[in-house]
């Protein structure tokens, strides 16, 4: 695991993710991207107008910036929502908004999985690369260092690997 990552702050953005999973007013999935750094190769931003606000903290208060910045322009659902930390240990913030994640294959990818899923696990062995989640309706995925994890509930962790 990256060293801007501890393992509580891992824990603490992992209960946080887990509250993305369920909502009405949220577009699925949802895929949140954290980096050490805000230039990272493999991510591009796709074009939008209007453009949300960055720089909110990744905290108890960011499902409430992501519905507004869905209800300000809808499409930036699509794509990776990028978070980058200062420092390691400090909180994370939002440092973009819809970005497509193309990193190259250098895990195996994971059969009836889908484009969303083996991206996060392939860009989550990327240099830089801190975390990947990919939030479902139903199920987190935590994707660190090109392996994977299903989170269902606070503490409970299934290893979803191969």
């Amino acid at each position: 695991m990256n060293g801007n990552l501890s393992n509580d702050l891992l824990d603490r953005i992992s209960e946080l993710a887990l509250g993305l999973r369920g909502s009405q007013e949220l577009t699925y999935p949802i895929i949140l991207c954290f980096t050490a750094d805000q230039k990272i190769p493999y991510a591009s931003a796709m074009p939008r107008e209007p453009l949300p606000a960055i720089g909110q903290a990744f905290d108890e208060g960011f499902s409430e910036v992501l519905k507004q910045a869905v209800a300000e322009n809808s499409s930036i659902h699509d794509g990776a929502i990028m978070l980058s930390t200062e420092a390691a240990g400090t909180e994370y913030c939002i440092s973009g908004w819809s970005y497509r994640l193309h990193p190259p294959s250098t895990v195996s990818t994971i059969a009836n999985k889908g484009s969303a899923f083996n991206s996060c696990l392939a860009m989550s062995a990327m240099e830089k690369i801190d975390a990947v989640f990919l939030v479902t309706r139903d199920t987190l995925y935590r994707f660190l260092d090109g392996e994977h994890a299903a989170l269902h509930g606070r503490g409970e962790l299934e290893a979803k690997n191969p």
